[in-house]
């Protein structure tokens, strides 16, 4: 039998120009994303603050979101804002 996992949202809280991010959980974790996770948008066009869904994973003691699909339209946006 195949287990359902039912995704969390959240939001981009941090973005790093290495393609890594992170995002804040509802309970206040921020959890760790790479861009390699990303399902229907590009790292150079998220931003922080964007709404996602994201499905977690623990992986060598870390919690990280596995895959990460944006929920708003609120992506879009210059390349030099994308990461700090």
């Amino acid at each position: 039998m195949k287990h359902h996992v039912v995704p969390s949202e959240g939001s981009v809280v941090r973005l790093n120009k290495d393609g890594y991010g992170f995002i804040e959980a509802p309970d206040g974790r921020e959890i760790y994303f790479h861009r390699n996770a990303l399902k229907n948008v590009r790292f150079a066009e998220l931003r922080k603050g964007v709404a996602v869904r994201f499905v977690e994973t623990e992986t060598n003691d870390r919690v990280q979101a596995s895959t990460v699909h944006v929920v708003g339209s609120k992506r879009v946006g210059s390349r030099a804002s994308a990461a700090v």
